[in-house]
């Protein structure tokens, strides 16, 4: 795993910590590592700018897993071939402005990881069938995600 940087909340998804064994008798144990699960995909991408701020290059790397792997999955959501981060940078904003402790600098802190998730998760319920969307909307009637998707047929309250 050399310097291969993965986020922590990655390995919260099957993921386990290797401890290697000592191979001698003297001398301190080796520091045990994070292993990242085997189903895990990741990617990045990078954007080089020059000094006027305009992007110049883009630059796409699999992490982990595999770029066939990963293929398979934008494939069949029908999101194209290329690895792009768009969609989630878009949801984390948002997320992260509609839950006040995930914000930069909160007033407000989780006290218990049971609440936080609690809050992320109505917040996620909330904008999928509660928030009407204007890029969703037809004609004049607002729709949000879910009715996008055929799950319901109305705005729930």
């Amino acid at each position: 795993m050399g310097g291969r940087r993965i986020p922590r909340r990655c390995f919260r998804l099957g993921g386990g910590v290797y401890r290697r064994r000592r191979r001698g008798k003297v001398g301190r144990q080796p520091k045990p590592r994070l292993v990242a699960p085997q189903t895990l995909c990741y990617a990045q991408v990078g954007k080089v700018r020059n000094t006027a701020g305009q992007g110049v290059e883009v630059s796409r790397r699999v992490v982990c897993g595999g770029p066939r792997r990963l293929g398979k999955p934008l494939r069949l959501r029908q999101l194209g071939t290329t690895l792009q981060t768009a969609l989630m940078e878009r949801w984390d904003g948002t997320v992260r402005g509609l839950v006040a402790p995930l914000r930069r600098r909160p007033r407000c802190l989780s006290w218990s990881h049971t609440r936080h998730r609690g809050q992320v998760w109505l917040v996620g319920s909330l904008y999928t069938f509660g928030m009407p969307h204007k890029s969703l909307r037809q004609g004049r009637t607002p729709r949000t995600p879910a009715m996008a998707i055929g799950l319901t047929d109305h705005i729930w309250s």
